[in-house]
């Protein structure tokens, strides 16, 4: 499976390949032919777009970029898509990259190839991006959060994020612990808000939510701080989730870094 995936994968191309499953691909594909027996489906690249800076890249996620500057992937074959667009050029462009090649991976090995003639159940990854900011572009924040959705087959696909929140000033990414000033207790403050929205948003009350390590998904703006809680990891009735947390109401124990 990994070697059908990859082999449409390293021909980027703008937009997904929708192949269905029960007719064949009609555009020719640019790196070597898929076999028959593979039947995968690579499309043609599109003129708008120009070759990334290299990066330790091993699917070739960000071979190319698009007219956005993105980094866009798409493929697909019997019972596989796989779509995946994320920001190029950003300071942990090579953080993301790793990640979303992890991902992939752990995808493909986790998927069943089909044919034309003997199709299996729609299996899918995507990936989209949003960007936030704060500050300066000199010394405020960045974040990018990628949100995931994987269908291997079952009733409905499972929905995640990962964020990459990056301090300008210092040049080095900002975690829980560094986003606030040593010996606070920002989940304090933070808890009755995310408490409050989770339980209208699911209609049943959030038992528990003290753990910091939930709450290592998260976004600065000048306005707030968007947490992201990933489908049923607040409680099993939940799914993917954010909540955003006023920064007057942690104002006070936000490292003096973090730039409004």
């Amino acid at each position: 499976m990994k070697n059908v995936i990859r082999t449409a994968i390293v021909a980027t191309m703008l937009g997904a390949a929708t192949l269905g499953l029960a007719g064949a691909a009609t555009a020719a594909p640019v790196t070597a032919p898929i076999s028959a027996a593979q039947q995968g489906v690579a499309l043609p690249l599109s003129p708008i777009m120009a070759p990334a800076a290299p990066l330790n890249d091993p699917n070739g996620l960000c071979s190319y970029h698009d007219a956005d500057g993105s980094c866009w992937v798409a493929a697909g074959g019997p019972s596989v898509n796989i779509d995946l667009k994320f920001p190029a050029n950003t300071p942990q462009e090579q953080s993301i990259v790793d990640y979303l090649n992890k991902v992939l991976d752990d995808f493909n090995a986790n998927t069943e190839p089909g044919t034309l003639d003997n199709p299996r159940p729609l299996q899918e990854l995507d990936a989209t991006s949003t960007t936030y900011t704060s500050g300066t572009p000199e010394a405020g924040t960045q974040t990018v959060v990628v949100k995931l959705s994987e269908h291997l087959g079952g009733l409905y696909p499972l929905t995640w994020y990962k964020a990459f929140t990056y301090n300008n000033a210092a040049k080095a990414p900002i975690t829980f612990d560094t986003l606030f000033r040593p010996g606070t207790k920002p989940l304090d403050a933070i808890l009755p808000i995310v408490q409050q929205h989770l339980s209208a948003t699911a209609g049943q009350p959030m038992e528990d939510g003290l753990d910091a390590a939930n709450y290592q998904n998260f976004a600065v703006t000048n306005d707030a701080v968007i947490f992201f809680f990933d489908q049923n990891q607040m409680d099993p009735g939940y799914g993917g989730i954010e909540v955003s947390v006023p920064r007057s109401a942690i104002a006070k124990m936000l490292n003096p870094g973090i730039e409004m």
